[in-house]
């Protein structure tokens, strides 16, 4: 059987052709102009919002940290019968909730001296006062220094430090000998 040849497209109506192409570029043109102004309009209505939200930001009084909020993080007491370790942990421990909360550094004191109870209680009214005698303020840093010079003081500080640094010492040896056993 012999292969016929295709059979020829039907002839094209030029000018009903171009009429079709010229309806969909208006189409398109339409629809084109009215999404423009739809996105146009979203994007007011969001600004508008936005000045809206901002503004009533700026009204607004700010959240202040309250001793509720501090007590929500389950700060430890303190009694002061703890050894140097457990007193520098409480420090730590307080300063990571006041830095993760943002917790105004004029309030700090008056939270930190909340936790304290027992001996560590008194022992605050008498170095207190003692701060007053010689004319110096009650801050959280003050407390701090006079804290862990009474808890932590300086000669356990030092002990902590040399057994810290014999055992980095211990450990950059035996990773040494290791790496020197694999070569």
């Amino acid at each position: 059987m012999a292969c016929r040849p295709p059979t020829p497209p039907p002839p094209v109506d030029m000018p009903n052709l171009a009429r079709v192409i010229e309806m969909m570029a208006t189409d398109l043109q339409q629809q084109s102009a009215t999404m423009t102004q739809q996105h146009q309009a979203a994007l007011h209505q969001l600004e508008t919002s936005r000045f809206a939200v901002e503004a009533s930001q700026l009204h607004q009084q700010p959240h202040t940290f309250s001793l509720e909020d501090f007590i929500r993080h389950n700060p430890p007491k303190f009694n002061g019968k703890v050894n140097p370790d457990g007193a520098d942990q409480w420090v730590r421990d307080r300063e990571r909730i006041f830095e993760a909360t943002q917790c105004p550094e004029e309030r700090e004191l008056s939270y930190a001296l909340y936790m304290l109870i027992e001996e560590a209680e008194f022992w605050w009214i008498g170095m207190k006062q003692m701060m007053e005698d010689k004319g110096e303020n009650a801050t959280s840093e003050n407390f701090k220094v006079r804290f862990l010079e009474e808890y932590f003081p300086d000669s356990v500080r030092y002990v902590k430090e040399i057994e810290l640094m014999q055992l980095e010492q211990g450990i950059f040896q035996s990773l040494n000998m290791l790496l020197g056993s694999n070569t």
